[in-house]
């Protein structure tokens, strides 16, 4: 009878290859959210881009991606091969058993290595976290530590009887003493020196391409609307109350446009200002009692009235009037329109805010939030980019605020969008009642790339430039709220035909360009598809 062949003593406990599994699943599950996430450009729930945290910061630079490829897709190839793999490994009677185990040491020493990267890039270079990405590369860490663990535990282990020698006692004969209890034998162990070098060639090709091979953070189409979209004339009042929010729309993310157009011949308000600076009705900070914490982030309608309202606001004298000075018929508005996408859009300079003058030569739109993170960082960008050609350009300043209480494609609205509406219907009221006023309050609303001006700091602002009293009565009229449910259908309308679109949006000539550009980059593309030139 020949000897018993002792049994193999496994290269992982059974704790540690099922807290693997469990791990490997974990990861996997949180990358194809954020591959989601990305490919559908809806937000990160709980990453409400609030102090050190924000998920959009780190997913809108070069470092979130790999040769055009979301490096979430890699994690999440990365994390699915060691979940199949720690499903074979513990099988020792495998042919290719080395080979499996060594590719497993392999992909657990990638994903520790892409997880330092990765956290060392969004501490020292983004100085933003994506709590996702970090509880990743957590992940990865640690299993890399069970597996290096597991396999210097095994390697030292004593030597016992081999296969070898199991087939040498087989082959004795008969009459040899039989060994009754044989210590179990040692598992074919992986090769840490083809682990090693497999690893660094994987962390090489990734560092490497993203250094050496940065990814654009930005993206520039052609684009011709699906239907003609005339803005040259004032939006109606009752646009916004035909409107009605979506049940399934998300964050960033256009499910449905309605067929209505919205655009109809309202009169506007555009030319109307105080007749003199002095006039206006200016309030220190010390005149205005501060909202507490509680009150400036409780929910509200998204009109200034309810905040304005608590804003006392001096009366104006008013001027005697002259019975004898007989009326004057007002002038009409000036106009002037201008085509984009292939004739597919107009709208007119006298009717939209305006950064520069509506008779400019060149002329291109920007469709921005005043708390989206990337406009606030591309406002000096285009700053620069603007000083180069002086009063040959104008930008026109479209708000689409990225909060449901005046974006019904928003069905969740993020924390860091939070006062949105209201600052977007404070900038288009101040550009109404006084549109040469406009630059200076948008710049102030800008001021600070990562600092976003309290709502209640806002409203004391615009009563410094015009007058409160109109201020709040245009509030009310609606004609501030028609003209950003315009510009949000707008928004709407390109993002169905151009998925994936993000704020900023730029409209140059007969294409859109989404994302960030630096200002010699951004001042190439307008001079390349306007045909403008520096002075």
């Amino acid at each position: 009878m020949s000897p018993r062949i002792p049994p193999e003593r496994p290269l992982f406990s059974t704790p540690v290859l099922w807290a693997i599994r469990l791990l490997s699943l974990i990861a996997m599950a949180v990358s194809g959210y954020l591959v989601y996430t990305t490919y559908g450009h809806t937000t990160v729930a709980g990453c409400d881009g609030t102090g050190m945290v924000d998920c959009d910061a780190v997913f809108g630079t070069a470092w979130s991606t790999w040769l055009g490829l979301p490096v979430a897709v890699g994690g999440l190839a990365c994390y699915a091969g060691l979940f199949v793999l720690s499903l074979f490994v513990g099988r020792p009677h495998l042919t290719a058993a080395r080979w499996i185990r060594t590719l497993l040491v392999m992909l657990s020493f990638v994903a520790a290595g892409a997880g330092l990267w990765f956290a060392a890039v969004q501490l020292l270079v983004v100085h933003k976290l994506c709590l996702y990405c970090m509880g990743v590369h957590l992940t990865g860490i640690t299993i890399a530590a069970l597996v290096l663990w597991s396999v210097l535990r095994h390697r030292s282990g004593k030597p016992v009887a081999t296969n070898r020698v199991a087939a040498l006692a087989a082959a004795m004969p008969m009459s040899a003493p039989r060994v009754s209890a044989a210590p179990p034998q040692t598992a074919v162990g992986p090769s840490l020196a083809w682990a090693w070098s497999g690893a660094g060639v994987v962390l090489a090709l990734l560092i490497g391409g993203q250094l050496l091979s940065p990814a654009d953070t930005y993206d520039i189409k052609p684009v011709t609307l699906d239907e003609t979209i005339d803005m040259s004339q004032s939006p109606s009042i009752t646009a916004v109350a035909q409107s009605t929010p979506s049940d399934t729309a998300q964050a960033h993310v256009v499910r449905r446009v309605p067929t209505e157009d919205t655009a109809t011949g309202e009169p506007t308000a555009a030319d109307s200002e105080p007749t003199s600076e002095s006039a206006e009705p200016r309030i220190e900070d010390s005149q205005v009692k501060p909202a507490s914490a509680e009150e400036e982030v409780e929910s509200a309608t998204p009109t200034v009235p309810a905040l304005a309202a608590s804003v006392p606001t001096p009366k104006a004298e008013e001027p005697p009037k002259d019975t004898a000075t007989p009326a004057v018929q007002e002038a009409p508005r000036p106009e002037r329109k201008v085509s984009f996408l292939n004739d597919s859009l107009t709208i007119d300079m006298y009717d939209h805010a305006v950064l520069g003058s509506p008779d400019a030569e060149y002329v291109v739109v920007e469709l921005m939030d005043y708390t989206c993170p990337h406009c606030r960082e591309s406002h000096e960008v285009i700053k620069k980019a603007q000083r180069k050609y002086g009063d040959k350009l104008a930008i026109v300043i479209m708000p689409v605020p990225l909060e449901g209480d005046c974006n019904k494609y928003i069905q969740v609205s993020n924390a860091s969008h939070k006062g949105s509406c209201k600052l977007a219907s404070l900038a288009l009221s101040v550009w109404t009642l006084k549109p040469t006023a406009f630059p200076r309050f948008h710049e102030w609303l800008l001021a600070d790339k990562d600092q976003v001006p309290a709502v209640n700091k806002a409203i004391i602002q615009a009563f410094k430039i015009v007058d409160g009293k109109q201020l709040r009565g245009l509030s009310e009229s609606g004609e501030i709220d028609a003209r950003i449910a315009r510009d949000v259908e707008l928004y709407a309308k390109l993002n169905k035909k151009y998925k994936n679109l993000g704020l900023p949006v730029q409209i140059v000539g007969d294409k859109i360009l989404s994302g960030k550009l630096g200002a010699d980059k951004m001042s190439r593309t307008w001079e390349k598809e306007l045909g403008v030139a520096s002075p």
